[in-house]
């Protein structure tokens, strides 16, 4: 490596950064009469490995120049890489775990380590993170860093050796710490020139033998797709009675929900699960990274590649959630296993006959294109009043002017129109319409409906809510 004059390491001009660093990331040579004395070669080294994850980038010859980053890290990236030492070149996946005062940690990693590989080379990112409101919780995950690294003596140093993060109590989050280690993910397949999978996983969850490699073929034949949610099943066993029906009954809600959508033809119809989710490194950076929202985080990173016809299913039930009572995020699988058993009556779900006004809508508007576009009204579409007041309340109509002036074909049409009816909009029309035209049913009522439905004649009723459950898992 040439002379490149004096290395400065300045900071993001961000909050973030002022926050936790004085100095990172974006690199600045500053050339000086210095006589032609080099790096050390520590700064080297390290000035070395930063461009190589950096990527993209100009280097402007005047006196005082600057590298320019032109990449996601750039725009998105809160940290610079933690992990100096380059990958292995045949690096396939990395896992990412976020893990917050997490006791299952442990089982977590060697459940993951414990797969079958079939030369699949993976690396493991266990983000430990605690709001800096809970400086308490620091030793427990100094002492759980320790743990990790020990089980690195027989796994070829596959774990990586990350600090424990103090996050401010204002952005930490699940999100926040998926962000950071998906992110730290890409710097090491940048640094090898690789579009390599991440795989999110959850600290509380365990997998199937071959869900490594069930993954990595996933990808492989499915070479369009840049994004995977993966098939899930929580674990039912060691829980009390309560808990068990709790977990039942949030998993048929889940089931039920996107079961409908797929009965009724939704594009976008996929589960979204943190811990049941992998992307592809480059595509990961294409669309802006992950958010830092403290709980639903998987919902809108997923769906930036479902509307974008990017996302598949890899449907085999690899990955098994913790089933426990949990109060760290707002909703989630934790807090609705609470709420039902305080509840101590049947959870409610969506309304099918919403979900079907909704989805029948779509893909009446996508038939119609040449109609619509010779003047046919919208309104026509659909019977149902809330769903005629929810879309006019989100200036639809609006939309589907502009949609049609820059749409040259149907499926272009119904690419825009896919994106405007996106699923977190069904979700904000269902909430609405649960108040009026289509109130919520019973979670037990829209599974053996569901059933009924995909099967097309009446089946034997289930014997047990666990055998519901298995009904609709198959």
């Amino acid at each position: 490596m040439t002379n490149p004059g004096v290395l400065e390491l300045i900071r993001f001009d961000t909050d973030f950064y002022k926050t936790f660093f004085d100095n990172v990331h974006v690199l600045r040579c500053r050339h000086s009469d210095i006589g032609g004395s080099m790096l050390s070669p520590v700064l080297e080294e390290r000035f070395e490995f930063q461009l190589r994850c950096l990527g993209n980038f100009a280097i402007q010859n005047n006196s005082n120049s600057r590298i320019e980053l032109q990449s996601y890290f750039q725009k998105h990236a809160l940290y610079p890489p933690f992990v100096q030492k380059l990958p292995p070149a045949d690096l396939d996946l990395i896992v990412v775990i976020p893990a917050f005062n997490e006791p299952e940690l442990v089982h977590a990693v060697q459940s993951i380590l414990s797969c079958q590989r079939n030369d699949i080379c993976i690396e493991i990112i266990v983000v430990l993170n605690y709001p800096d409101s809970q400086p308490n919780l620091q030793s427990f995950h100094e002492f759980q860093r320790k743990e990790l690294l020990g089980l690195n003596v027989d796994n070829a140093n596959e774990i990586l050796d990350l600090p424990v993060f103090s996050l401010p109590v204002k952005d930490a989050g699940v999100g926040l710490a998926r962000k950071i280690g998906m992110d730290e993910a890409c710097y090491r397949f940048e640094s090898i020139n690789k579009n390599g999978i991440i795989l999110c996983f959850d600290a509380d969850c365990s997998c199937h033998p071959d869900y490594l490699k069930l993954v990595v073929d996933g990808f492989k034949n499915m070479p369009n797709q840049n994004a995977l949610t993966i098939g899930f099943k929580h674990r039912l066993q060691d829980l009390t009675e309560s808990n068990l029906e709790a977990i039942i009954q949030y998993e048929l809600h889940l089931r039920t929900y996107i079961g409908w959508q797929k009965f009724y033809k939704y594009p976008m119809a996929f589960q979204t699960l943190g811990s049941c989710m992998a992307v592809r490194s480059k595509a990961y950076q294409q669309q802006g990274g992950m958010n830092k929202r403290k709980a639903g985080e998987d919902f809108y990173f997923l769906h930036k590649y479902s509307v974008l016809s990017q996302l598949a299913e890899l449907r085999p039930l690899l990955v098994y959630p913790s089933s426990r009572i949990s109060d760290r995020v707002p909703f989630g699988t934790g807090k609705a296993v609470r709420d039902i058993i305080n509840s101590k009556s049947q959870h409610m779900s969506y309304n099918p006959k919403g979900i079907a006004s909704y989805c029948d809508f779509y893909n009446l508007l996508c038939d119609s294109w040449p109609l619509i576009e010779g003047g046919r009204s919208w309104k026509s579409l659909t019977n149902s009043i809330a769903l005629t007041s929810y879309l006019m309340q989100v200036n639809f109509e609006e939309a589907l002017i502009e949609n049609i002036k820059n749409s040259t074909t149907a499926k272009v049409f119904a690419s825009r129109m896919g994106r405007f009816l996106n699923p977190f909009r069904l979700m904000k029309f269902l909430h609405a319409a649960s108040e009026t035209e289509f109130p919520e049913i019973p979670v037990l009522d829209s599974a053996k409906q569901l059933l009924i439905a995909n099967h097309g004649k009446p089946l034997k009723q289930p014997s047990s809510l666990i055998e519901l459950l298995e009904n609709m898992q198959v």
